[in-house]
C-alpha cells in the first residue's frame, strides 16, 4: 500500500508534467491573440488610423507574457527531459515523452505502442516515482 507521502510526491510529479501541457496551451492562445492584435495594428497603420494606446499596451504586455511562458516551458521541458533520460525502461520513457512532451492522448499512445489504453495508463501510473528524483533536485 502506498503512503500519503508517496501519493503526495506522485501528485507533484504529475503536476509538473501536466504544467508542461498547460504552458504550451497558454503559449498557443497568446500567440493567436498577439497575431490578431498585430494584424489590427498593421491595418491601422496602413490605412492611416491611429492605434489605440490600450491596444499597444496590451500587445506589449502579451509579448512579455509570451516570452515568460516560453522561458517557463523551456525550463519545465528541461526538467522533464532530464527525468526521462534517467528512466531505463524505454516503454515508460516513450509513454511519458509522448504524453507530456508531444501532448498525445492516452489512446494515441496506446495505438502507437500496440498496447491497450488501460495498460498504458497502468504503466504510467506505476512509474511516476521514477521521475521524482531526477525532476526535483
Amino acid at each position: 500500500m502506498f503512503t500519503n507521502d508517496h501519493a503526495s510526491k506522485k501528485e507533484k510529479v504529475k503536476e509538473l508534467l501536466e504544467s508542461v501541457i498547460y504552458v504550451k496551451q497558454a503559449i498557443t492562445v497568446k500567440k493567436q491573440l498577439l497575431d490578431e492584435l498585430c494584424a489590427v495594428s498593421h491595418a491601422a497603420k496602413k490605412y492611416g488610423g491611429g492605434l489605440d494606446e490600450k491596444i499597444q499596451q496590451r500587445i506589449e504586455k502579451l509579448r512579455k507574457e509570451f516570452l515568460q511562458d516560453i522561458n517557463s516551458l523551456l525550463a519545465k521541458q528541461t526538467r522533464v527531459k532530464r527525468g526521462l533520460y534517467a528512466i531505463k525502461d524505454e516503454r515508460i520513457r516513450t509513454i511519458f515523452e509522448a504524453k507530456y512532451l508531444k501532448n498525445l492522448t492516452w489512446e494515441n499512445i496506446a495505438e502507437m505502442m500496440c498496447y491497450s489504453v488501460v495498460h498504458v495508463k497502468r504503466l504510467a501510473n506505476e512509474s511516476y516515482h521514477l521521475l521524482e528524483g531526477s525532476i526535483f533536485w
